[in-house]
């Protein structure tokens, strides 16, 4: 059984699941708080992922190796993908592949019993009783790991029903213990920045990629609430999502400040700020499931200008952040610079 752990971000699985191999291991948190900052909102109504994270390749970690695979190239070899996850967890891989969880034991398609592509991270194989360990979202839609037989998760990776669905291909990950990445204080400062000012960070990757159209950072407040609007004056659904990744994104935030007092910085003023917006954040979160089981109008007079209270304190507390992360490293650079000589001690 290969180790994973509850991240401390999960709302979408592609990105969840890297980070819950990272969780088990200590050594890789400051990479982590170096990621995981900047935020797109995708303004077009039939976006799949409409909130997220921005990270040009979640797949990408140094305390990751990774191999990728397609369907078409394993199903064309005849491949049995359950011999496949089973040689490669032995290996130790962490096997990400797409399947259609109407065949997977604990998961909601299955109890409903309809088709539902979706991805699925093998973390274990037990030969004994013919089983994998597969970490996801269960039939409660909570983030866990469960078992399902081997033979379903052929059947599941086959049998993908009729419904066009995103392929993630398969990728293999495996804990790289040579890994090495310190914590770089001036770069967190200018990613943190970023976020605050809006900038389109999708931009740093214009050499390989076309930037993304989106609302960056700070910025997506806004189609946020009105989307948080819409929903409190029953004009469509919301989606939870989007408020999972709210909170996320400021428990995080709150982790970087942590991290950067234990190394030295002068963050004090600010932490407790930081503390009091992700417990907001969560509220929000909890007020937003009350209200798609029942009335929307307390919500709308409550919910959405919390909102705005959480994006009016973040802004008035990153600059402190970014002011205490940059004065660190000032004197980290400080410290590192040889003493110059004095013209009398010659």
């Amino acid at each position: 059984m290969l180790p994973v752990a509850t991240p401390l971000a999960y709302a979408y699985q592609f990105y969840a699941f890297p980070l819950a191999i990272l969780a088990e291991r200590e050594r890789s948190r400051d990479w982590v708080l170096s990621n995981y900052v900047q935020t797109a909102y995708d303004t077009d109504p039939g976006s799949p992922v409409p909130f997220c994270f921005y990270v040009d390749d979640f797949t990408r970690s140094p305390w990751l190796e990774t191999q990728r695979l397609t369907r078409e190239w394993c199903l064309r070899r005849g491949d049995r993908i359950d011999a496949l996850v089973r040689d490669a967890v032995r290996d130790g891989w962490y096997v990400y592949l797409t399947v259609n969880e109407r065949y997977i034991p604990r998961r909601r398609a299955y109890v409903e019993d309809v088709d539902y592509p979706h991805d699925v991270l093998v973390h274990g194989c037990d030969d004994d009783t013919d089983t994998f360990a597969i970490l996801g979202y269960d039939e409660d839609q909570m983030f866990r790991a469960t078992t399902a037989p081997q033979e379903s998760l052929r059947t599941a990776f086959e049998a993908m029903g009729d419904r066009p669905f995103h392929d993630t291909g398969i990728v293999l990950y495996r804990y790289d213990e040579t890994g090495h990445y310190p914590l770089d204080v001036a770069h967190l400062a200018d990613a943190i920045e970023e976020y605050a000012t809006g900038a389109n960070t999708s931009r740093h990757h214009a050499d390989c990629t076309v930037p993304l159209d989106r609302v960056w950072g700070a910025r997506g407040y806004e189609p946020l609430t009105e989307h948080l609007d819409a929903f409190g004056a029953g004009r469509g659904e919301a989606n939870i999502l989007d408020v999972q990744v709210l909170w996320e994104h400021k428990r995080l935030m709150v982790a970087r400040a942590e991290r950067a007092e234990e190394l030295g910085a002068e963050v004090d003023h600010v932490l407790g700020g930081l503390r009091r917006v992700e417990r907001q954040a969560w509220v929000l979160r909890t007020m937003v499931l009350d209200a798609m089981e029942g009335e929307r109008d307390r919500f709308r007079s409550e919910g959405v200008p919390l909102l705005t209270e959480i994006a009016e304190s973040e802004r008035s507390l990153l600059p402190g952040l970014i002011s205490g992360l940059r004065g660190l490293g000032t004197r980290r650079e400080a410290l590192a610079v040889p003493a110059v000589a004095h013209q009398e001690d010659l």
